[in-house]
């Protein structure tokens, strides 16, 4: 359920890029100078999850197998998905006029912490079926 949303705000965030007004560059303006500066909300919001903070190690990093308890994945997704959301919000309010680089590449690059944290979710749900992780499960289906 929440993944359609993600989806259905991601298409809005798409469509109203597409909609917005053209603006006119400075006289003398470059590429360069004129570029969209994408920030993205986790670096504005520092999370205390371990699984929503970038992998270390080779081949994109390894998840924090023992620096985390299972009561943790629940809270991470939840934050992931605010996060992503909150990504895709300062996307689609981005007052330059759309481009591929400010609308597709950034929301390419959107959602890493949710991502992260689906993966460990994943991990578990498939090799952990205790109590614990099941009722996680039913409380994010």
């Amino acid at each position: 359920m929440r993944n359609k949303m993600i989806r259905r705000l991601t298409m809005l965030a798409i469509a109203l890029c597409a909609c917005a007004t053209e603006q006119k560059k400075p006289a003398g303006a470059t590429a360069e100078t004129t570029s969209p500066k994408t920030t993205t909300a986790m670096n504005d919001t520092k999370s205390q999850n371990v699984l929503l903070a970038p992998w270390q190690g080779p081949n994109g990093g390894e998840p924090p197998f023992g620096k985390f308890k299972v009561q943790d994945i629940k809270s991470a997704v939840e934050e992931g998905m605010t996060l992503e959301l909150q990504e895709i919000d300062q996307i689609a309010g981005n007052p330059e006029a759309p481009s591929f680089d400010n609308t597709i590449v950034a929301m390419e690059r959107a959602g890493q912490p949710l991502t992260r944290a689906t993966t460990v979710y994943g991990i578990y749900t498939a090799t952990m079926n205790d109590d614990e992780m099941q009722k996680i499960q039913s409380e994010l289906s």
